[in-house]
């Protein structure tokens, strides 16, 4: 491992961390909160931060990985779109099978979560595609 994919995953851990909180925490509060069933979602001040930045971390080096050692994604748009391709698969993969198997969310609120996942996974994948590409 180089230094330029230690920092690439984690510029795209601390994007993932921004969004999520900016998108989820901020912006889709209040729809999250009313498509999740009561008692499932746990208020901010008892979140188990050592987690949640753990798995921003594993996100940022799955991009960073893949994109460096895989896929020679080197751009910004390179990144945006293998960012939003792998998102759309990973959300696809885990809410359906939370949505087919638990009671923890309504469907609105599940693809509410791939719409958002999307996103998030497409910008954190240009700054990853961008980041690996500087110098070239």
């Amino acid at each position: 491992m180089n230094n330029k994919f230690l920092v690439a995953g984690l510029l795209g851990a601390i994007v993932s961390n921004l969004l999520g909180y900016l998108i989820y925490g901020a912006l889709l509060a209040g729809m999250m909160t009313e498509a999740t069933m009561p008692g499932v979602q746990k208020p901010m001040a008892e979140f188990n931060w050592v987690f949640l930045i753990l798995s921003n971390l594993a996100s940022g080096y799955f991009f960073a990985y893949i994109f460096s050692k895989w896929a020679n994604i080197t751009t910004f748009n390179g990144g945006l779109s293998a960012g939003a391709t792998l998102g759309f698969f990973m959300a696809i993969i885990y809410d359906f099978v939370y949505y087919a198997t638990t009671n923890m969310m309504s469907m609105k609120g599940y693809l509410l979560d791939i719409v958002t996942t999307i996103i998030i996974s497409a910008i954190v994948g240009g700054v990853v595609g961008w980041w690996l590409g500087r110098g070239k």
